[in-house]
């Protein structure tokens, strides 16, 4: 606004010249706002998991903030699924339909739902604009940063015939393939034969040591990568046998019910 100040004096004695009696100043006030945001989130999470992402508006300036418009620039990688109160996404970037007038202490709160990719570090940056000035700038925009710790799943399926004859060559075959999201790392794969029988050989260099086949370590397996062994055992003359594979990985699989098949 503009303020008008004007100063009088008056006397009893005659004062012709009436013209000096008063005196005015005009100031006129730019407007200022704060526009302060605040964003948040979860500082870790698993790959694949649901992440919500919140942003918090406030006018903590005197005058009214007026056309605030406010963004959200999502991370490089991962996958947005929605957002609140009818923001809109492009290019990896969710905008809010512009907000007219923040009144001083108007506060408005937005969210983000995205799910993490299967590794890395996220970066997330929230920003805020207004046709009204802003002095203090520093407090326009937050970001949050969220470590994605890798996750596999180890899937292990171990198939051979129910019944067999005595001294008949058997063929367990094993197959184990990676389920999960993140790759699997430095896997390593066995078979525990039976207690009885004679192991004969196993495919890909797997190696036999007190009854337990050992394959070479596989450095890397991607989501979706399989790989098949197989064992040759010829049967006893009597009995039942049990044979148990498994597979481990450095890689956290939270899934661990499905590492062994027998």
């Amino acid at each position: 606004g503009s303020l008008d100040n004007v100063a009088a004096v008056t006397s009893a004695t005659a004062d012709p010249s009436t013209g000096n009696n008063t005196s005015s100043v005009s100031t006129s006030v730019s407007e200022q706002a704060d526009l302060e945001l605040l964003k948040s989130g979860p500082a870790s999470v698993n790959a694949g998991d649901t992440i919500t992402y919140s942003i918090r508006v406030t006018n903590l300036g005197l005058s009214d903030a007026s056309n605030a418009a406010i963004n959200d620039k999502l991370p490089s990688t991962g996958n947005y699924v929605s957002d609140s109160k009818g923001g809109a996404e492009a290019a990896g970037v969710v905008t809010w339909p512009t907000i007219g007038t923040m009144t001083p202490s108007d506060t408005v709160t937005y969210t983000v739902t995205f799910v993490a990719p299967s590794t890395g570090s996220l970066t997330n940056v929230a920003a805020v604009t207004s046709a009204t000035a802003d002095p203090t700038s520093g407090n326009n925009t937050s970001s949050v940063s969220t470590s994605v710790a890798e996750e596999a799943d180890l899937d292990v399926l171990k198939s051979g015939p129910a019944s067999v004859t005595a001294g008949d060559t058997i063929t367990y075959s094993v197959q184990v393939t990676n389920l999960g999201l993140s790759d699997a790392s430095n896997l390593v794969i066995t078979d525990t034969l039976p207690s009885t029988g004679t192991f004969v050989s196993a495919s890909n260099g797997g190696a036999e040591a007190s009854g337990v086949v050992t394959w070479p370590t596989v450095g890397t397996m991607t989501p979706a990568d399989t790989v098949t062994y197989t064992v040759t055992f010829v049967a006893p003359n009597t009995g039942s046998l049990a044979n148990v594979a498994a597979a481990t990985s450095a890689t956290a699989d939270p899934t661990t019910g499905n590492n062994t098949s027998s």
